[in-house]
């Protein structure tokens, strides 16, 4: 009986985890991150004039979907430079990071960047969900490791 008890109490504390639907996005399959990345980087290589690598630091994917957050870095792996861009004064005074975020649609099978933050300070995409209508799972992906430039 006792066991019983406790094997209910297992199992009735499991449904609301269950029930409320996956904590977090899934990480994106290989073919898909690829595809992600190469579209993310066309506008901040456009904006830089430079080529671009990142370090992903979160990607999540669902429903046609998909939200970047990474650092950038030059291919051979220093962080980016701003000299002789747009944001050159901003870098210099501090109002620059390396960080990246872009919000992705997927549309007849090419992944197209909706919006992007180039060098945020602060969370950039924090309302990115509900101004684009955007699933909330993307936004809570697991954050990764960011070991490696892509």
């Amino acid at each position: 009986m006792r066991r019983r008890l406790l094997l209910a109490a297992v199992i009735l504390g499991l449904v609301p985890v269950t029930a409320s639907g996956p904590m977090a996005a899934p990480y994106a399959k290989p073919d898909v991150r690829r595809a992600v990345l190469d579209a993310a980087r066309a506008p901040v290589e456009k904006e830089l004039n430079q080529p671009v690598r990142f370090v992903v630091e979160q990607l999540g994917q669902a429903a046609g979907w998909a939200f970047l957050r990474a650092r950038m870095v030059t291919p051979d792996g220093r962080p980016i430079s701003y000299a002789g861009t747009r944001f050159a004064e901003a870098a210099a005074n501090g109002g620059k990071s390396t960080s990246y975020a872009a919000l992705l649609r997927r549309d007849s099978g090419t992944w197209n960047v909706t919006t992007y933050a180039i060098g945020p300070t602060d969370l950039a995409w924090h309302d990115w969900q509900t101004r684009y209508r955007a699933p909330k799972a993307i936004f809570e992906a697991p954050e990764t490791e960011g070991l490696t430039a892509e």
